[in-house]
């Protein structure tokens, strides 16, 4: 909104109009101050609980979209499972970028196992075989590299995977399931174990993929999240079975954290599991407030508990409550006055920088020519060297659009050659722009997914008398693939070209981009 300030007579508007914004403001932090040990107290533990929940919600979420990555991979066919070495290629990186993991176990049905895990000198895998006998042969190997070996050795063992806790078929949601803690078989220690399973290509045949996730690496995250405060974050599943606490960090409160999670489980439970909503529990006499909230709303496999000591938690808001308040009237009051000052200089308010117009948009993508985020095409579905439509067309600028989305984004001209001459959609011989955008649209919800369209913005644009399609993609944080029948291609930008990855430098591409934003995200 644009604000006209040509009459003096409009200034005592605006004065009078910002003192009554530091009134209201005034009145709204003394009742802020009055109501902290009712109202606000509880709010603020939601309000924890949010901030904890984004923090640890994007670890489960990666560890998730491993589990569903490697899945595709077995469904498509791309994993080899008689295949050791082809099998070292794939899963050596993935389990090198991932410190909390300790290994990963890839199983069949019939028994067959294919176990990774690393000690202090280096990969070692194990294998085993189903046997009518109950005793069975472990092979196991250490490793240079993923096709060099150092050492073999042999092990006798009632062991079969099919017996774990976290082994089993594929069920009509085909969703990543967390297992019980048990002990883990590369370390024995106690630990949990990540798994998806999935049906083998022309076979009645099932696979398993698994990640083994030890407590104490869940227990170290959990706590170095909670080390700025007092009290104690934790997990559990739906029935409480699954419980890891982080330790207590609060010199007055009893060392096991063990006893007050029960508690606060325990109240949480007789209340009826409220969602984000504050539960109050005793250990002894000390009252202590607790807040939950699902890690996934959509599917509340686990939740997050943030507990702390309500006289701690209190005094520490008490004591900086009123100092804030003072301090947002101090902003409010030093805000009008340069306000004013703009107003009085300029006679005016400034007005936020508009979006340009798709038409100045689209000169400045051409006269910028092509590169890492912008790339031309000619025809949408046109072959010009026969004149005839061609599926190769539509999915030469398909890959550029799913690279753009895996990479730092980007812009798709159709209608412009590689000479950055304008050539328009003629030569498409769509009936009419509408027409044109919903055969896009169709081509982009098929290969691409009809989920990703918020990412993209498409815009016919009229320029010279011919008309260019542009497409503006936006990065997105999830790994997008292109869909070609019953295959998956993954793309990325590399400088002025569309490069597609492997399957093993797919893993390691997702691994470090999840790694980079996990890391980005927890230190802003």
């Amino acid at each position: 909104m644009r604000l006209l300030m040509n009459k003096r007579k409009n200034i005592p508007s605006i004065l009078l109009t910002l003192a009554t914004f530091i009134l209201i403001l005034a009145a709204m932090n003394i009742y802020q101050y009055l109501k902290v040990k009712t109202d606000i107290a509880p709010a603020l533990m939601s309000e924890i609980s949010d901030i904890e929940l984004d923090e640890i919600r994007s670890y489960f979420i990666s560890v998730s979209e491993q589990l569903n990555i490697v899945k595709e991979w077995g469904e498509n066919g791309v994993l080899k499972y008689d295949n050791i070495i082809d099998l070292n290629r794939i899963f050596f990186p993935l389990l090198e970028n991932q410190a909390s993991i300790s290994g990963l176990v890839l199983a069949r049905d019939t028994g067959n196992e294919y176990f990774l895990y690393k000690d202090v000198r280096g990969w070692i895998t194990r294998q085993s075989q189903s046997t009518k006998k109950a005793e069975r042969s472990l092979h196991f190997i250490r490793w240079a590299s993923f096709e060099q070996h150092l050492e073999l050795w042999q092990k006798k063992s009632t062991y079969d995977p099919r017996k774990t806790v976290w082994f089993s078929p594929p069920d009509t949601d085909n969703e990543v399931r967390w297992s019980l803690i048990h002990t883990l078989s590369d370390s024995n220690e106690p630990g949990v174990t990540a798994a998806i399973s999935w049906q083998l290509p022309s076979t009645s045949d099932f696979a398993v993929f698994g990640l083994d996730i030890p407590i104490k690496n869940i227990q170290q995250f959990l706590s170095l999240r909670n080390k700025k405060r007092p009290g104690i974050i934790f997990l559990v599943n739906k029935s409480t079975d699954f419980r890891i606490a982080s330790d207590i960090n609060h010199p007055g409160s009893a060392k096991n954290s063990e006893q007050i999670m029960d508690r606060v489980l325990q109240a949480w439970q007789v209340k009826g599991r409220p969602h984000n909503s504050p539960v109050i529990s005793f250990k002894g006499k000390q009252r202590w407030l607790a807040s939950f909230q699902p890690l996934t709303p959509e599917n509340p496999l686990f939740w997050l508990g943030v507990a702390v000591p309500e006289k701690e938690f209190l005094s520490s808001i008490n004591s900086k409550l009123f100092q804030i308040d003072i301090l947002d009237l101090i902003l409010a009051a030093g805000g009008s006055g340069i306000l004013y000052l703009i107003l009085r200089k300029t006679g005016r308010l400034h007005r936020a920088v508009p979006t340009p117009a798709p038409i100045v948009r689209l000169n400045n993508y051409i006269n910028r020519g092509e590169g890492a985020t912008i790339e031309f095409k000619s025809t949408i579905r046109t072959n010009l060297k026969t004149g005839k439509k061609g599926k190769e067309i539509e999915l030469a600028w398909l890959k550029a659009v799913v690279a753009f989305l895996n990479s730092a984004g980007g812009v798709l001209l159709i209608g412009i050659d590689d000479a950055g001459k304008i050539s328009g959609l003629e030569q498409d011989g769509f009936a009419n722009r509408d027409k044109s955008l919903l055969h896009v649209k169709n081509l982009i919800n098929h290969h691409i997914g009809a989920e990703f369209s918020s990412f993209l913005t498409t815009t016919v644009v009229e320029i010279e008398d011919k008309e260019v399609l542009m497409v503006e993609c936006n990065p997105v944080s999830s790994p997008i693939f292109l869909n070609i029948g019953k295959n998956e291609e993954f793309y990325i930008r590399s400088g002025p070209s569309s490069t597609k990855l492997s399957p093993s430098q797919t893993v390691h591409y997702v691994m470090q981009k999840t790694r980079s934003r996990f890391l980005r995200d927890h230190h802003s």
